[in-house]
């Protein structure tokens, strides 16, 4: 858990998240949108959430699941290892570390695949924002 909330940090640290919105703050993003020629501008939050618990999900989807997941952090951690000030914060051996243990971590989740067998959560959260065009 150390690490992982070691690499997470550098990952902000490297690439803030302020900078996925253009650097803007939350409260300015109607505005955004309102200048690029929507009116009636409405932001809406959705959250959601994966549990390997879900009964509603077959054994294959969660499989497949957990492979992307795996293969998202890999590449990622991969991409961000390519950058010079990611490693000023992280080691090599840190890195091999981390790798070796989300593989782990997969082959974990892969055996434990069923119902209430184990419980995995992932949430996270988007934007969607919605307005009407004005047609001149």
């Amino acid at each position: 858990m150390n690490l992982a909330n070691k690499i997470s940090l550098i990952y902000e640290t490297v690439h803030p998240m302020s900078e996925f919105v253009l650097g803007m703050p939350s409260a300015e993003i109607p505005h955004f949108f309102a200048k690029s020629g929507l009116k009636n501008v409405r932001v809406y939050g959705l959250g959601r959430a994966f549990s390997l618990s879900n009964a509603a999900m077959s054994k294959e989807q969660k499989h497949e699941y957990i492979i992307g997941m795996y293969e998202a952090e890999v590449c990622k951690f991969k991409n961000y290892w390519q950058i010079a000030e990611f490693r000023k914060y992280l080691t090599k051996q840190e890195g091999d570390k981390y790798l070796r243990l989300l593989n782990e971590d997969k082959i974990f989740l892969l055996k434990n695949i069923g119902e209430n067998i184990f419980w995995d959560w992932h949430g996270g959260a988007n934007l969607l924002v919605i307005g009407d065009v004005v047609k001149k």
